[in-house]
């Protein structure tokens, strides 16, 4: 056996101590989030300032679909292998020129809510 010297007892303590604030700080997140809402924002008080950040996460889950997609529009001309990734600025301007495109590459991804993260600064 090891003699850590207390600092096992320290550490079993410190971890307890940790789990119970990281669940009081997901309460009191929950709580902001009930009253401010889960919308990308920043909430100033009169000590401190609070941002929210959320949004939707979409990823491609079907390379097979958009390799056709890709193929059909004359778009894939380099040999290589490669991973796709959703450019969601080119993708609101496609959904303008060309809806349904929009609407297949879409069906090729999945989209999911982004979990809402809070920040808070502490103001001068």
């Amino acid at each position: 056996m090891s003699n850590l010297n207390g600092l096992d007892h320290k550490l079993f303590f410190a971890k307890q101590i940790e789990a119970k604030a990281t669940a009081e700080r997901r309460e009191i997140e929950a709580e902001i989030l009930k009253i401010v809402g889960d919308e990308t924002q920043t909430i100033k008080t009169s000590d401190f300032k609070v941002s929210v950040s959320a949004g939707m996460q979409t990823k491609v889950v079907d390379n097979e679909e958009i390799d056709l997609i890709v193929n059909a529009y004359g778009l894939n001309t380099l040999p290589i292998k490669r991973t796709y990734s959703l450019d969601r600025k080119k993708l609101e301007y496609l959904k303008q020129i060309n809806p349904a495109l929009s609407v297949q590459i879409l069906n090729a991804c999945e989209s999911k809510p982004k979990k809402t993260s809070l920040k808070i600064e502490e103001l001068a």
